[in-house]
């Protein structure tokens, strides 16, 4: 079996974040699909790991709570609705109270993120409030990496304005996030441009001829830059970049998207390997318009290009069809170590089971449900 170690997470322990109370994962693949039922906390792992690799950010860490439309609400004196975010969504129960934290990172305590509320002291008063000390206390969050403060910012609640007092962070990790729904033409424009007449380039057009019935010879970009495209478009109106592929034996190009979900989805996939050399690439529902009869080549080609990228793809799923794709591509890349781990509180509370490649192989040949 191959060696996790070179992994920038070999294993994973997420404590007090979100719906998370206590969860270790002891075990993480250069490829791991995450499975369990709707709600167990598949998605928040990936949030977890998102806000791990980019060190705490607060943009990154607002960004993963209105993506789940997390907010507070308030209303200002022209009786408009203000849109906060609502960071006691952060932790888990919905605390926040000071030395409420959640911990992310590897299970050794070392490189371990660690987001904390903390009151803010007099000193750090005096600084956020231009010398008046307020009446009622400030809460601040705290992010500590490695042991050590990072990040502290303060949370008013008179002008809902984040106010940084130490900005201190390490090297983040390149961390690209993928799914449920489909990209955007002009964020698969923005994709292409990073790998165009590199080698990576033919390896995405190539994986569009996984589908059956689809033979394509070249891809390529067309529209103007700086529009994005539009859900309806009328005689005049302009169009931004969009991806148009040539057919083997057709004269006209098409668009990418006129060949399905399915294409689409496989290029972005492809594509997003390519832009996350050296980094994470984490997807959500990644069985999302790929029929089962291409799951095992879809996952041939994940399998490959993340061992050539050094890429650490983490991706979740509710297909049995996607599990046995995966389980068949990962028997035969041996050196490319692919984990399933099944999120459960079957036993109360939740918990990570994980299967190698050959126990996915003697449970997909026993018929034993693993999702």
């Amino acid at each position: 079996m191959t060696s996790n170690s070179g992994l920038l997470l070999p294993d994973l322990a997420i404590k007090g974040f979100r719906g998370i109370e206590d969860l270790t994962i002891p075990r993480l693949g250069r490829v791991t699909l995450l499975a369990g039922k709707n709600g167990i906390g598949k998605t928040t792992v990936l949030e977890a790991v998102r806000i791990y690799a980019r060190r705490g950010q607060p943009f990154v860490i607002s960004n993963v709570l209105d993506a789940r439309e997390e907010y507070s609400f308030e209303s200002n004196k022209g009786s408009n609705v203000v849109y906060d975010t609502d960071w006691n969504a952060l932790f888990h129960g919905r605390e926040f109270s000071a030395g409420i934290h959640a911990k992310i990172g590897p299970s050794s305590n070392s490189n371990q993120l660690v987001i904390q509320v903390v009151d803010l002291d007099e000193e750090e008063l005096s600084d956020h409030s231009s010398g008046m000390i307020p009446e009622e206390t400030i809460k601040a969050i705290k992010v500590a990496y490695s042991g050590s403060d990072i990040l502290r910012w303060a949370l008013s609640d008179e002008d809902r304005k984040l106010r940084r007092l130490i900005q201190e962070l390490p090297t983040p990790i390149h961390c690209r996030s993928l799914g449920p729904g489909l990209p955007t033409s002009f964020e698969l424009a923005k994709l292409w441009d990073t790998i165009a007449l590199e080698p990576n380039e033919e390896k995405a057009v190539q994986s569009l001829n996984i589908i059956e019935g689809i033979n394509v010879d070249r891809v390529t970009m067309i529209g103007e830059n700086g529009f994005r495209q539009r859900r309806s478009v009328g005689r005049g109106s302009k169009v931004g970049r969009r991806p148009v592929v040539k057919l083997k034996d057709h004269e006209h190009r098409v668009p990418l998207k006129s060949l399905g979900d399915g294409a689409t989805r496989v290029f972005a996939m492809a594509l997003s390997l390519a832009n996350s050399r050296g980094g994470f690439l984490l997807v959500d529902e990644i069985e999302n318009g790929i029929h089962y009869s291409i799951q095992r080549d879809f996952w041939r080609m994940i399998l490959q290009t993340a061992h050539e990228n050094d890429v650490q793809v983490i991706a979740t799923t509710h297909s049995s069809d996607c599990i046995t794709g995966f389980a068949q591509a990962a028997q035969e890349y041996q050196d490319v170590e692919g984990i399933l781990v099944r999120l459960t509180r079957r036993y109360g509370p939740l918990r990570a089971v994980d299967f190698s490649e050959n126990d996915l192989l003697i449970a997909n040949e026993l018929g034993t449900e693993v999702r």
